[in-house]
């Protein structure tokens, strides 16, 4: 007969462990991307908190919309 097992140990199985075939490392290939995958690395590090840290990104991706339309036209 086979051990019972406790909810803690059923937890615990992993029957797969998915791996990312590129990594975790790279986003996107292109230049941009990395900037400002940087740009927000750099913001994570200096804002001590989340909603500090939302209201940041929110703000510079408006800049970058505006700066956009301001190309357009």
């Amino acid at each position: 007969m086979t051990k019972k097992r406790t909810i803690n140990e059923l937890r615990q199985t992993k029957d797969s462990v998915y791996k990312h075939p590129e990594g975790h490392v790279k986003i996107h290939g292109d230049m941009q991307s990395d900037k400002f995958y940087n740009i927000i690395k750099d913001i994570t590090k200096d804002t001590p908190n989340d909603s500090m840290l939302g209201e940041k990104i929110r703000h510079m991706l408006w800049d970058i919309e505006k700066e956009n339309e301001k190309g357009e036209h």
